[in-house]
């Protein structure tokens, strides 16, 4: 899957990729801790990816792979 880099025990994930979950959860069609579960992300990821988008963000930022 060429939206996961892992170069690190750390997963990466790309900007195109944190904004198609992003885009999926704001759907509003299913939850975040679903989004999550389906795509294996942890809730909390899902959820800050989020709260970054709608604070302006064109993209949540590539630090947030913790």
């Amino acid at each position: 899957m060429s939206d996961i880099i892992h170069h690190t025990s750390r997963r990466l994930f790309t900007p195109q990729y944190k904004l198609e979950i992003v885009n999926e959860a704001l759907a509003k069609q299913s939850s975040t801790a679903q989004v999550a579960q389906k795509h294996h992300i942890n809730n909390n990821q899902v959820f800050r990816w989020c709260r970054e988008y709608k604070l302006g963000k064109q993209q949540p930022c590539d630090c947030d792979t913790r």
